[in-house]
């Protein structure tokens, strides 16, 4: 039996796992925007001052609105002021991109699991032409 295409196999395996890892955290990551979204659309909508922070960890603060202009950490801890409709639609730009991602993920998975088939069926081959010659 082919020693390497039993590592080329197993290569292979180990890089499905990793790509539907990859994959696995792009969904979970749209999914957090796509109830980030949700939440940013009850602050447009709402006509309510006074509403419930999540402060983290199951912590909630009851606040009072002065106003719906959000602060949006851009990078390198820089804040910027912007309204919910605003970042709304990086938000949506987001996942946007994260659905482009998980669509190239799905795509190099099933080219990785086609080649893998492809070499377990070399591998099923090579034993069954092995064992042949073993009962002659």
């Amino acid at each position: 039996m082919d020693v390497e295409t039993i590592q080329q196999a197993s290569a292979l395996h180990q890089q499905s796992q990793e790509i539907e890892e990859k994959a696995q955290f792009v969904e979970n990551q749209i999914l957090e925007l796509e109830q980030f979204i949700l939440s940013l659309d009850e602050i447009i909508n709402t006509k309510e001052k006074s509403m419930i922070s999540s402060l983290g960890k199951g912590v909630h603060l009851k606040t009072q609105l002065e106003s719906k202009d959000l602060l949006v950490e851009v990078g390198s801890g820089v804040v910027v002021k912007k309204t919910p409709e605003d970042t709304k639609k990086v938000i949506e730009s987001q996942i946007k991109k994260l659905k482009e991602l998980k669509i190239q993920l799905t795509s190099q998975l099933e080219e990785t699991h086609q080649h893998l088939q492809g070499l377990i069926a070399e591998i099923e081959k090579s034993q069954k032409e092995a064992s042949k010659k073993k009962t002659k």
